[in-house]
């Protein structure tokens, strides 16, 4: 019930990388990654904002205008040597992050419809800057800069520990065009891991582990403030499994993830987003790496997942938050030509699978399951460093609904989307 002529979405990005390694000799390695990007996505859309009278109902118009420009880097030295009857490899770094984010959202009133027998086509009092509309407007720069340590153990070549530790510190700088204020954060937060894995002459390896995490966020609440970052910490178990007479890798897994501060649709403006709390997961993934031949391979996935709202001062404590659904699936197959007029060539196959979730944070309705097909073919160019790489989500343009905020407001999901790559190597 929107307006088919005016609802569109629109994103331009453009990307570019340079990934260095180096070995000094067999036992030390640097490793040099950066990465520029650059985004500008136009959401204009049409939506249901309740009902009116019978079978009329309100509609709202809005205008989101995002851009988003960022610059990764990240320098890492790899270490190996022995020490004591042990093996270690060791590694240390640092990584810097800069995005910067501004955004303009415009909201207006729209003309009621009749739900049951609509007329499109109606004059749209558009919102502009200048107008009574309602406007969110800020330019957020984020500047992240982290250091890291791991080191992985292997004592007598049956037992693995590895011990890491992050330390960051984040700078998010706030522009409030609507308020003419500024608002700056600083935070800085140390985060540690831990895991365990004993490896058996079966080819059985159990595991355990541990880790935190700390993540900045962009964006800000329909009041202008600035997000917080969000944390969390995971707990795992489980068994891998590599058969000595086959090329394939078996793994089970119990999971639990904790994190605060998670960004969600605000249920009061569902044009906005608020942070919950803490939001809790618990689940098991199975997973299969093989290769069948030295031509084809198979890698599959399941995931069972239970997500429940455990920190909240609103009705949503204990319900099920939108867009998590309980069941996840993958199978991806690939197939490499290595002979022949059409070695270089390679050809991907695969199948995604997503549960139900639902469509508020009231848990009142669910949002029906689907599955998409994807594909993606290469072509490494002879006696030379390139590789053309062409890729497609969506492959037969499948017409479906990925999410909901609301009862009045829910999402279509990616069409057919496709991503042409060209990778040099030398």
């Amino acid at each position: 019930l929107g307006e088919p002529d005016f609802d569109n979405y629109k994103n331009m990005s453009t990307t570019g990388g340079l990934i260095f390694d180096h070995e000094f000799d067999d036992s030390l390695t640097f490793r040099g990654n950066m990465r520029y990007g650059y985004a500008h996505t136009q959401f204009d859309t049409v939506y249901l904002a309740g009902y009116a009278t019978g079978t009329t109902v309100n509609r709202r118009i809005r205008k989101d205008r995002a851009y988003l420009q960022s610059f990764l880097l990240d320098n890492q030295v790899e270490k190996t040597f022995e020490v004591a009857g042990t093996e270690n490899k060791v590694i240390a770094g640092f990584d810097y992050k800069n995005l910067n984010y501004d955004s303009i959202i415009l909201v207006n009133v729209a003309p009621t419809i009749d739900a049951f027998n609509p007329t499109y086509g109606q004059t749209l009092n558009l919102p502009t800057i200048d107008s009574n509309a309602f406007i969110n407007s800020s330019d957020q720069n984020l500047t992240q800069t982290g250091f890291y340590f791991q080191d992985q153990t292997k004592v007598f070549d049956k037992l693995v520990l590895t011990l890491g530790g992050r330390y960051d510190i984040a700078q998010l700088e706030t522009i409030d065009r609507d308020a003419g204020s500024v608002e700056e954060k600083k935070d800085k937060e140390f985060t540690g891991q831990a895991g365990m894995t004993y490896l058996f002459d079966s080819g059985i390896a159990p595991y355990a582990s541990y880790a935190e995490s700390f993540e900045p966020q962009t964006g800000s609440d329909v009041s202008g403030n600035a997000f917080v970052p969000t944390t969390g910490t995971q707990y795992e178990v489980g068994v891998k499994f590599q058969p000595a007479d086959k090329n394939m890798l078996l793994s089970v897994a119990a999971f639990q993830l904790t994190r605060q501060n998670v960004t969600t649709t605000d249920p009061n403006n569902t044009n906005f987003n608020i942070q919950t709390g803490e939001i809790r997961s618990r689940g098991v993934e199975l997973e299969a790496h093989a290769n069948i031949t030295d031509e084809l391979s198979l890698i599959g996935g399941y995931t069972y997942q239970r997500v429940e709202v455990t920190g909240s001062t609103g009705t949503d404590l204990g319900a099920t938050p939108r867009q998590t659904p309980k069941h996840l699936a993958s199978l991806w197959a690939d197939y490499s030509f290595k002979t022949g007029m059409l070695d270089g060539l390679g050809l991907s196959l695969g199948v995604r699978y997503t549960g139900d979730t639902f469509g508020d944070t009231g848990s009142t309705f669910k949002v029906p399951a689907f599955t998409l097909v994807d594909a993606a073919l290469r072509y490494r160019l002879p006696e030379s460093a390139f590789t053309f790489e062409v890729n497609a989500k969506n492959l037969f343009d499948k017409e479906y609904v990925s999410s909901c905020a609301s009862t009045t407001q829910c999402f279509y999901g990616f069409r057919r989307t496709v991503l042409a790559s060209l990778k040099a190597r030398w």
